[in-house]
């Protein structure tokens, strides 16, 4: 069973110790110490690293040769009352290699929504949309678009 240990420091800053690992969290809107991510933050972080892992996992698993893999996530909170969940988040998967079919990003990234990501799951409240980019070894664009 997973297990964390948060230990605060000063301000809201906790220094966290999981899975052998240690880091800090901090959130001060007043510019205080910033020793690491706001805990939203490091939900978008966990969002990303879920469903990335599973979709470039299936990719491997159907011997496409994937050069490079890069997902970028970005939530968009609600203004004004607590508490303030965010309303829209974007994934988008950026993977390059040789031949990667786009039917076969579509289906990893489907498997990871529906099935796979535990984090995603998890929620409830915002639309999450998956979006994607497929570069050639060169770095360009052979296909992008979104997951329905």
């Amino acid at each position: 069973m997973p297990e964390a240990k948060l230990t605060w420091k000063e301000g809201v800053a906790f220094e966290v110790e999981v899975g052998g690992h240690t880091m800090f969290i901090d959130h001060d809107p007043k510019g205080g110490p910033g020793r690491g991510p706001a805990p939203m933050a490091l939900w978008l972080v966990s969002l990303a690293g879920c469903t990335g892992m599973d979709v470039v996992y299936i990719l491997q698993r159907k011997r496409l040769q994937v050069d490079a893999f890069e997902v970028h996530i970005e939530g968009k909170r609600k203004e004004g009352k607590h508490p303030r969940i965010y309303e829209t988040v974007d994934i988008r998967f950026t993977i390059r290699g040789p031949e990667i079919p786009e039917k076969a990003v579509l289906q990893a990234m489907r498997l990871s929504r529906d099935t796979y990501c535990s984090v995603s799951a998890m929620t409830t409240g915002p639309t999450i949309r998956h979006l994607y980019r497929i570069e050639d070894p060169e770095g360009n664009v052979v296909a992008e678009g979104e997951l329905e």
